[in-house]
């Protein structure tokens, strides 16, 4: 009778130890597939943040490239004035060397008629 109990007690803890490695690799895989979900999510939050950057900077490649040519643009608009303001500039002088009513006599009586100018503009007569 006491073999027969030995047997029973081997067998019980043969059960007993095989649920604790069951329980163990029941913990393990839980664990295994914990951090592989924690690697998932990262992996997908490590994408959507680099997808977000890219078209952050995209966006601000187009934008720049929009700056540059608004840029060159009046750049271009600027010459364009330079150059009316020089043409027009040599048409003034070409008319004053010409015009019969730009004597110093003349514009001196023009000027000391009030209604005819403004202070601004007598102003400006003397410095020309």
């Amino acid at each position: 009778m006491k073999d027969g109990h030995k047997d029973i007690t081997r067998r019980k803890r043969s059960l007993d130890t095989r649920h604790e490695v069951s329980l163990l690799d029941k913990v393990a895989i839980d664990a295994d597939a914990t951090k592989h979900k924690k690697r998932e999510s990262n992996r997908v939050s490590a994408y959507k943040s680099r997808k977000k950057h890219t078209e952050r900077a995209d966006l601000l490649h187009q934008e720049y490239e929009k700056l540059e040519k608004e840029n060159s643009a009046l750049h271009k608009e600027i010459q364009s004035l330079q150059q009316e303001h020089l043409n027009l500039t040599k048409v003034l002088q070409e008319h004053e060397a010409a015009c019969l009513l730009y004597t110093p006599e003349i514009m001196l009586e023009l000027l000391q008629q009030p209604d005819l100018w403004s202070q601004e503009e007598r102003e400006l007569a003397f410095i020309y």
